[in-house]
């Protein structure tokens, strides 16, 4: 058992603002996405509405998805797919929304909100009203156990008009599918041999699927097989160039590869062993990898207790997986790579170190940290917490990310864990009841509400909470239920 494994873990590369953060295990894997509606489908849309404006009964009938290589002699408007929706007029927010799904499947792009629920169907939502543009029905209802409830849910993902979507308990337990963001038909279909899909990852013209034993790449137009190879519990994959960055943490020896997107050969691969965590931040044209072990160690009293043992940081060149440089110390998990720095703990210190040459920055003593503090930077601030796990007394701190310098430190239950909000603010507690909004600059309290769930995503304006049953809208500014 991992001493640790109830804490936060790496927020090393986190999504775009906008972008939900990843559930845990129990709740589906992260999924990150690459682009938004283009300049291209952003003319095809203005064609659309305006035709739509004009034949606005005719369309109902003849509307329809192509794929821009012929035209359908039947259909004679049509969008090309994959294509956003046509921006709709202005209406009143119809939030909350019922929502009983899991918040782990929610996925905020742009202007777009998708979703998939309890149902096993999926979703597009105007993200600034609430109003639903499609629903895609599932095809087939599995059955499933406990009442017919998703116990683990499917990934979704929104990229470059496409909807993907695929994994959990469901119908798509073993396949990945790609709907038409304009209207939710089905652009293709991809059955994944032995299931198991853990994370999807849309890059360019690939789709990159990862699951308990393999890695896939499907052609992200139509879907087909590009290559697979055989990668032990994937649970990670990043993309650096023309290098698909994959971490497996399922099996001894734990390892980071790098893999031609192309055709799948490995170019390098890196293996630890008796390793209990391994975290990556890709920075600049270099991988970073910080490797945290836990050894059991008998105490007088006769108990077993995991302390921290010798971990690494190891830096490749992301092309080659030449090393660039490597240094042991004694880390713990929770790790943030930055513009040129790489922050890590130890049971009593926070570390910064200069990423090209490993060289030692600054060091904070911290004694309180005990290997449960989430790191976050905003507003070019650094911000480590303190949670009360092991009995201390909960705290924020916001340091220099340079210097290390001490700005301001707050000690308080609710500042234990934090989110990043619009320019001076953060969210303290957004898993929690209430929700403090406070001031980055100085740690002063901007307001405090009691939202309704947990905050899954803060873009513009607002903030968006699910807790299970309803997505619920709040104003960013004030805390207020969000009216537009």
């Amino acid at each position: 058992m991992n001493p640790h494994a109830s804490r936060r873990g790496s927020v090393v590369g986190q999504a775009e603002a906008g972008q939900m953060p990843g559930g845990g295990r129990g709740e589906g894997r992260r999924v990150r996405d690459e682009g938004g509606p283009s300049a291209a489908n952003a003319m095809t849309r203005r064609s659309f509405v305006t035709c739509s404006a004009l034949m606005a009964g005719v369309l109902a009938g003849i509307s329809g998805c192509s794929d821009g290589s012929k035209t359908d002699k039947k259909t004679k408007f049509f969008h090309r797919c994959p294509s956003w929706p046509a921006p709709g007029s202005p209406k009143t927010p119809v939030w909350p929304v019922s929502f009983p799904g899991f918040q782990s499947t929610l996925s905020l792009s742009g202007s777009w909100l998708i979703g998939g629920g309890s149902d096993q169907a999926i979703w597009l939502r105007e993200a600034r009203t609430g109003r639903l543009r499609w629903r895609k029905v599932a095809e087939k209802v599995v059955d499933l156990p406990n009442g017919g409830d998703l116990r683990h849910p499917y990934v979704t993902v929104a990229s470059k008009g496409q909807i993907l979507a695929g994994g959990g308990d469901g119908y798509l337990a073993d396949e990945v599918t790609a709907l038409c963001a304009a209207d939710g038909k089905q652009m293709w279909r991809q059955r994944i041999p032995g299931g198991g899909v853990g994370e999807i990852y849309a890059s360019g013209e690939f789709v990159f699927v990862g699951t308990s034993e393999k890695v896939f790449a499907l052609s992200a137009q139509t879907g087909k097989m590009r290559w697979q190879l055989e990668v032990p519990e994937t649970a990670r994959l990043s993309m650096h160039g023309d290098m698909l960055i994959c971490t497996h943490t399922g099996v001894e020896p734990f390892g980071v590869m790098g893999l031609d997107r192309e055709t799948g050969k490995v170019r390098w691969h890196e293996k630890f062993s008796d390793a209990s965590s391994v975290e990556v931040a890709v920075l600049d044209d270099m991988v970073h990898i910080v490797v945290a072990r836990f050894a059991e160690e008998l105490q007088e009293s006769g108990a077993r207790v995991f302390v921290t043992a010798l971990g690494e940081v190891c830096t490749l060149l992301a092309d080659s997986g030449r090393l660039r440089w490597r240094q042991a110390a004694m880390l713990t998990t929770g790790s943030l790579g930055k513009e040129g720095f790489l922050y890590m703990q130890t049971d009593d210190q926070l570390v910064a170190l200069r990423s090209g040459t490993g060289e030692v920055a600054w060091v904070v003593q911290f004694s309180e940290l005990d290997g449960n503090s989430q790191l976050e930077i905003h507003d070019e601030i650094l911000f480590a917490t303190r949670s009360n796990l092991s009995g201390h007394e909960p705290s924020l701190r916001a340091l220099d990310p340079v210097t290390g310098e001490e700005r301001w430190r707050a000690k308080d239950e609710k500042l234990s864990t934090i989110m990043p909000g619009p320019p001076g603010m953060i969210l303290a507690n957004p898993e929690g009841d209430k929700v403090f909004a406070i001031d980055t600059m100085g740690g002063e309290e901007i307001w405090s509400s009691p939202l309704r769930g947990p905050v899954r995503a803060v873009s513009g304006d607002a903030i968006y909470c699910h807790d299970g049953e309803e997505i619920s809208v709040y104003d960013v500014t004030t805390g207020d239920p969000f009216y537009g």
